[in-house]
């Protein structure tokens, strides 16, 4: 089967990783795959297309509102000769299904990968979803959402949740929790979604509640967008003024080792204030480390609160605080039970071959071509 992916870069985003890992193991199993961006700058995963030898479509974007993109790929669709595309994301999904009205003989596929307390609530781009064949999304939460409020995609529409590489991300040897020496790692873009300022209002009551503080170690690229920068603004006064939280919440950068780094710490500290379906909670449920997250969205369902993790309520820094607490207070016997419970988790729910077989199977139905 011919297919082409879109996306808008290859930058170290979720999103991107997941269409990558997808690629990748379509090109494995035979598939011509190609596909296509339009921040080329933007090449954290790059390099790992280019060692599988997948073809890829660049196109420079030179402003936001831009229609470039468009006109390459309806380009692209006209003479490519696909089966199949697919886009992530909610831009790269509104140029696809333009270029759409163009080039009919391809079947389309568009994935919103966020949730609609995020950019997927946006009213226009559903509009243009009539023009898809199929619509994914990666989370529960958001299906019901889009069903309720968008009933006319209800025959186009499914769930895949993201996939996991089980080999990269293994079961590591759970470590011996200590009481009160708790290390957490976060993990996720340095802005405001990612509600860093909670977190460090929340280790402020913690240690004024319980006289010590866990640590944070926070890896993630800064958010250079002009609301990025006020927020980091709040976060680096607020730190300057908390000398104790400043001393326990350490940012690390961006990283490529995620898969090691897990490993070393007691559990994920996850406390986004909206989400699709998060790759960290995902890989972190892989290695066996338990994850404090955020109740939002289908965080419920990967951690289920007290089985492979703690819920909390992430516009409230006690709730989080008392999330970290119930963590501490957790018996080294608990505390494996958790590890194991994250690990079966992820083997039965998100592997990357699920994630694949759901996407294949889709790609074979909407080409009425029998799928094995």
């Amino acid at each position: 089967m011919r297919i082409l992916l879109v996306i808008d870069s290859f930058g170290s985003g979720g999103a991107q990783r997941q269409i990558i890992n997808l690629a990748i193991v379509l090109k494995k199993r035979g598939h011509q795959v190609e596909i296509f961006n339009y921040f080329p700058h933007l090449d954290f995963y790059r390099s790992s297309l280019q060692e599988e030898d997948i073809v890829i479509h660049d196109c420079v974007k030179k402003n936001k509102f831009s229609i470039l993109p468009i006109f390459a790929l309806i380009k692209l669709l006209m003479k490519g000769d696909f089966d199949v595309a697919l886009s992530y994301l909610a831009s790269p999904n509104l140029y696809l299904e333009i270029a759409h009205l163009f080039s009919w003989k391809t079947k389309i596929i568009v994935s919103e990968r966020s949730s609609h307390l995020g950019s997927g609530s946006i009213p226009l781009q559903k509009m243009f979803h009539s023009l898809a064949t199929k619509v994914v999304v990666n989370s529960k939460s958001h299906q019901t959402w889009l069903l309720r409020n968008h009933p006319g995609i209800k025959s186009k529409l499914s769930v895949i949740y993201n996939g996991v590489d089980l080999e990269s991300f293994q079961l590591a040897s759970p470590s011996q929790k200590r009481k009160n020496e708790l290390r957490f790692l976060a993990i996720g873009r340095i802005g405001p979604e990612k509600n860093i300022l909670h977190v460090a209002h929340a280790l402020f009551q913690f240690h004024q509640k319980y006289g010590w503080c866990p640590r944070v170690d926070w890896v993630g690229r800064l958010d250079e967008s002009d609301g990025g920068k006020k927020y980091i603004k709040k976060v680096s006064q607020f730190l300057e003024e908390n000398t104790v939280v400043k001393e326990k919440l350490t940012f690390m950068g961006p990283r490529n080792d995620v898969n090691l780094l897990l490993k070393e710490y007691d559990a994920l500290l996850h406390p986004s204030l909206y989400e699709g379906l998060p790759n960290v909670i995902c890989e972190s449920l892989a290695v066996g480390r338990p994850v404090l997250a955020s109740n939002v969205c289908d965080n419920g369902i990967l951690v289920e609160d007290g089985k492979r993790g703690f819920l909390f309520n992430p516009q409230d820094p006690s709730s989080m605080a008392s999330a970290i607490n119930r963590f501490n207070n957790v018996d080294q016997v608990y505390y494996l039970e958790m590890c194991q419970n994250s690990r079966d988790f992820a083997k039965k729910s998100l592997s990357l071959e699920k994630m694949v077989n759901a996407y294949e199977a889709l790609f074979f139905k909407i080409c009425n071509r029998s799928y094995v």
